[in-house]
């Protein structure tokens, strides 16, 4: 086939190019470039971007082939009016936005996690720590530890089985080694303990109230022979009298025939054997023994 015009042809390939250097080409590794130069053959060289169009070959070649020169690094996809962006293009731009989306996803997927790990640290910490212990506040244990370094603080595993159970069951515990309460009225959480001592099986009934920050501490009397064999519980305000089952003698200044107090008492003794009420009343420890 050939032409018969053929420099009206090659004539109309300036036209072309004069075209296409107004709308601007658009690449796959290249972003849409509207080009604002002004139009003409100078803007847009028929014979850079057709080298074929100075052969005298005319627009065959054009008309057969690709109209861009063949480069696997820069294929032409589609030309866009001046102004106005391809589909393809539009993805290149938002990659960068589709990634950083992504990022931020993760970050906060991972914040949340680390949320929810710092959330329930505590609660697994809590569960596994002894249920005594938990009920000693730090500065009172540093406390105890300072002023009694022959004692130490007791677990919940040394409680009476029989008494741990009856506790578990109505107090929802197994400690019965440390009672906590409102011993001295003034609205603070004050704390009764039973230490065992290190090297031998000697008890010490110990009370703690609290002032403020700091704690005042006594040392009550108990008939414990063990750890083991012991218990320390609250009990509520009202009066309380010594059993009737032997006559009463007063055994030290702070024994009583009975008490009336309008706080929160502390009852320790052995386990369905001994019971004894201790009451903070006007700024001293008094006991009753209520059953024996």
């Amino acid at each position: 086939m050939s032409l018969r015009f053929p420099s009206l042809a090659l004539g109309s390939v300036p036209v072309l190019a004069r075209r296409l250097s107004v709308f601007g080409v658009a690449t796959v590794n290249r972003k849409f470039q509207p080009n604002s130069k002004s139009s003409g053959s100078a803007a847009f060289p028929a014979a850079r971007q057709f080298p074929f169009a100075t052969g005298g070959r005319g627009c065959m070649p054009f008309a057969c082939a690709t109209a861009f020169p063949a480069n696997p690094s820069n294929t032409a996809v589609k030309a866009a009016p001046s102004g106005r962006w391809t589909l393809r293009d539009k993805a290149s731009r938002s990659a960068p936005y589709l990634q950083r989306w992504a990022t931020t996803v993760r970050s906060l997927r991972a914040v949340c996690l680390l949320a929810v790990s710092l959330l329930s640290a505590p609660a697994a910490l809590a569960e596994n720590r002894d249920s005594c212990l938990s009920r000693i506040p730090a500065s009172l244990a540093q406390t105890l530890h300072a002023k009694y370094p022959e004692f130490r603080l007791p677990l919940a595993k040394e409680g009476e089985p029989t008494q741990v159970q009856w506790s578990r069951k109505h107090s929802h515990s197994d400690c019965v080694l440390v009672a906590t309460g409102d011993f001295d009225g003034n609205g603070l959480a004050d704390i009764a303990v039973l230490l065992p001592h290190k090297s031998t099986e000697k008890v010490m009934l110990v009370s703690a109230l609290r002032r403020g920050r700091d704690w005042s501490i006594f040392e009550l009397p108990t008939w414990c022979n063990s750890i083991s064999n012991c218990y320390v519980a609250t009990a509520g305000p009202g009066k309380y009298e010594m059993t009737a089952s032997f006559d009463y003698t007063a055994k030290s200044p702070s024994s009583r025939e009975r008490i009336a107090s309008r706080n929160q008492v502390i009852v320790s003794g052995t386990p369905e054997s001994t019971g004894i009420v201790h009451a903070y009343i006007r700024g001293q420890w008094l006991y009753v023994w209520v059953s024996d």
